[in-house]
Protein backbone atom coordinates (compact mmCIF):
# COMPACT_ATOMS: atom_id res chain seq x y z
CA UNK A 1 0.00 0.00 0.00
CA UNK A 2 1.48 3.50 -1.27
CA UNK A 3 0.20 6.66 1.45
CA UNK A 4 -0.43 9.73 0.05
CA UNK A 5 -1.18 12.64 3.01
CA UNK A 6 -1.45 16.51 2.28
CA UNK A 7 -0.09 18.69 4.96
CA UNK A 8 -1.40 21.67 6.01
CA UNK A 9 2.09 23.10 5.55
CA UNK A 10 2.01 25.51 2.60
CA UNK A 11 5.03 25.66 -0.23
CA UNK A 12 5.55 29.67 -0.57
CA UNK A 13 6.24 29.18 -4.35
CA UNK A 14 2.50 29.04 -5.61
CA UNK A 15 0.61 28.96 -1.96
CA UNK A 16 0.08 24.66 -2.36
CA UNK A 17 -0.70 22.43 0.89
CA UNK A 18 2.63 19.59 0.60
CA UNK A 19 1.52 16.49 -0.30
CA UNK A 20 3.99 13.30 0.78
CA UNK A 21 4.34 10.36 -0.42
CA UNK A 22 4.97 6.80 1.99
CA UNK A 23 6.10 3.67 1.09
CA UNK A 24 7.04 3.96 -2.72
CA UNK A 25 9.55 1.41 -3.04
CA UNK A 26 8.53 -1.39 -0.34
CA UNK A 27 4.84 -0.28 0.58
CA UNK A 28 3.28 0.15 3.75
CA UNK A 29 1.39 -2.40 6.42
CA UNK A 30 -1.77 -2.25 8.20
CA UNK A 31 -0.68 -3.21 11.52
CA UNK A 32 -3.18 -1.64 14.30
CA UNK A 33 -5.94 0.20 14.45
CA UNK A 34 -9.41 1.68 16.20
CA UNK A 35 -12.39 3.50 15.08
CA UNK A 36 -13.66 5.78 17.73
CA UNK A 37 -17.24 7.38 17.69
CA UNK A 38 -18.12 9.77 20.99
CA UNK A 39 -21.26 11.16 22.24
CA UNK A 40 -20.12 14.54 23.34
CA UNK A 41 -19.05 17.66 21.65
CA UNK A 42 -15.03 16.97 22.34
CA UNK A 43 -15.26 13.13 21.97
CA UNK A 44 -13.32 11.94 19.20
CA UNK A 45 -15.00 10.40 15.71
CA UNK A 46 -12.71 9.04 13.82
CA UNK A 47 -9.90 6.68 13.08
CA UNK A 48 -6.65 5.70 14.55
CA UNK A 49 -4.17 3.43 12.28
CA UNK A 50 -0.69 2.53 12.99
CA UNK A 51 1.12 1.56 9.67
CA UNK A 52 4.55 0.52 9.43
CA UNK A 53 7.12 0.56 6.73
CA UNK A 54 10.90 0.00 5.63
CA UNK A 55 11.85 2.63 3.60
CA UNK A 56 15.27 4.09 2.52
CA UNK A 57 13.96 7.02 2.60
CA UNK A 58 11.63 8.71 5.50
CA UNK A 59 9.64 9.99 3.08
CA UNK A 60 9.07 11.50 -0.05
CA UNK A 61 7.45 15.20 -1.26
CA UNK A 62 5.38 14.90 -4.14
CA UNK A 63 6.77 17.54 -6.55
CA UNK A 64 4.50 21.04 -6.33
CA UNK A 65 1.60 20.50 -8.65
CA UNK A 66 0.11 23.60 -10.88
CA UNK A 67 -3.91 23.10 -10.79
CA UNK A 68 -4.87 20.35 -9.13
CA UNK A 69 -3.18 17.77 -6.95
CA UNK A 70 -0.99 14.83 -8.59
CA UNK A 71 -0.74 16.72 -11.61
CA UNK A 72 2.81 16.55 -11.39
CA UNK A 73 4.48 13.21 -11.84
CA UNK A 74 7.94 13.63 -9.75
CA UNK A 75 8.60 12.88 -5.85
CA UNK A 76 11.39 15.04 -3.73
CA UNK A 77 13.98 13.55 -1.50
CA UNK A 78 14.89 16.82 0.44
CA UNK A 79 13.47 19.65 3.11
CA UNK A 80 10.64 21.30 1.39
CA UNK A 81 8.44 21.04 4.35
CA UNK A 82 9.57 23.68 7.53
CA UNK A 83 9.23 23.34 10.91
Amino acid sequence: MVIFLELNEVLTANSHNVLLALGLENGMELNAGTNATGTAFGDMNGYDWTFDGMERNPMLTNEDYTAVPFDSTGFVYGNLVTQ
